[in-house]
Formats: C-alpha cells, structure tokens, sequence
C-alpha cells in the first residue's frame, strides 16, 4: 500500500483531488482521511469546546452554550495566538486517527493508496509517514474567490484566511507532485490521470 499526503492552500481543491483520486483507481483500492473533516467531528465534543472556550476571551459559544462555528472562525483567524492554542489542542487527536487510519487502511488487502489530506502539513510538521506529497495550488484570485462565493464569507475574512497558511508557492515547492487547480474539473481530473498512471500504473 502506498500512502500520499495531500495538501495545498485553502479553497484549492484538496478533496476534489482526493475523490478523484479514488474515481480513477476504484473506491475500494483507494482509503482517505481528511483532517478538516476530523477536526469538525472533534469540534461536537462538549470537553473540548469548553477547554478552547477557556482559552480565549472571545466568544465562540451560542446563547445555549454550544459552539458557534462562526465565531470560531473568526476568533481562529483574528487572534493568532489563539490559533495557536486551538492547534495545540487539536492537532495531537487528529494526529492520533490518522495513525489509526493508516494501520486500519494497511490490515485492508485491497487498499492499494491511503490518502491523508492534510492542509497544514508543512506549517505544522505533521508527522505521517508517506510515499509523496501531492500539492494542490491556484492562484490567489481564485482562493478568495471560492471562498467568498462557498463559504458565504468577506473578502477581508477570506484574505485572513489565506495569509494564516503558508504560501501556496513554498507549498508546491516543498511537494512531490503538483495538481494546478485554476481551470475546470476536467483539467484537474486530467492531471490526476497522468499522475495515477505515471505512479500507480498497475490501478
């Protein structure tokens, strides 16, 4: 079984990599963990959410004491050190099931490719072991454009948001394999088939 971390900037198409990925090889051949997915599982425990409440003076609970994910959002992108703190509290559970998900992919005998999306490889130092790195980019006209127009957020969130992370040029650079996601599905999807068939010949 090979194993391909995918990462990239925000908005840039890291899980339509993914699900193509797993289109082009056969679902069952292909097993993947989003981070971002974990993190909002994560996010419903109530220990968890009082502990980031406790962290910070903002106000990321509703009128009934539960998270409200916009509030969040905006103290995660206003406050860096808050950030910080949410990542310090986050990242080692998330780390945790991926490593479950990896040992579980790898007990699947027709598992060929476990992937691992995982958008602040790089800037966090994320500690999978793997076989390449796929890089998903797009220009930064086209990040905040999805964004805003996704997302339901402003410009000025949108650009906070982007300048959290890592450029998305040291991003590529620091990646084995580049998917450029400017263009339409088609384009992408055509660049997955190359790479799939360049380095996992035998889907």
């Amino acid at each position: 079984m090979k194993t391909w971390a995918i990462t990239g900037g925000i908005a840039c198409g890291k899980g339509t990599v993914s699900a193509s990925l797993a289109k082009e090889c056969g679902p069952q051949s292909v097993a993947v963990f989003d981070c971002d997915r974990a993190v909002h599982e994560l996010l419903d425990r109530a220990e968890i959410v009082q502990d980031l409440q406790s962290r910070t003076t903002a106000g990321i609970l509703d009128g009934e004491g539960r998270l409200d994910r916009v509030r969040m959002r905006d103290a995660v992108f206003s406050d860096e050190t808050f950030r910080r703190e949410v990542e310090s509290v986050l990242h080692p559970l998330v780390r945790d099931r991926a490593s479950d998900f990896l040992e579980e992919s790898a007990n699947r005998t027709e598992c060929r490719l476990a992937v691992v999306e995982v958008p602040l490889l790089f800037e966090s130092g994320f500690p999978i072991g793997r076989d390449g790195v796929i890089g998903v980019g797009a220009s930064r006209e086209m990040q905040t454009r999805r964004i805003c127009e996704n997302r339901q957020i402003d410009r000025e969130t949108a650009e906070r948001m982007i300048d959290s992370q890592m450029s998305v040029e040291e991003k590529m650079d620091r990646s084995d394999y580049v998917i450029w996601n400017d263009g339409s599905l088609a384009a992408l999807t055509g660049q997955v088939s190359r790479l799939v068939l360049r380095h996992l010949p035998n889907s």
